[in-house]
């Protein structure tokens, strides 16, 4: 068995497995309608620069 699959404690949390899924549906979004603007832009944009993501926590409890 892989790691991927193996159990992992992260903080408060368990996890079953190291396959996480990011949230779904943005959380800056306009009424009515929930439609998209500004803010989530500019939230996807720095994204990965600002915010190394579930990668950099996954390597971490792989270690």
């Amino acid at each position: 068995m892989t790691t991927l699959f193996k159990p992992c404690q992260f903080g408060a949390f368990h996890l079953y497995n190291r396959i996480v899924m990011p949230r779904l549906t943005p959380v800056q979004s306009s009424r009515p309608g929930d439609a998209p603007n500004v803010l989530m832009a500019e939230g996807y944009t720095t994204y990965p620069v600002y915010h190394p993501g579930m990668q950099a926590e996954i390597a971490q409890c792989a270690a």
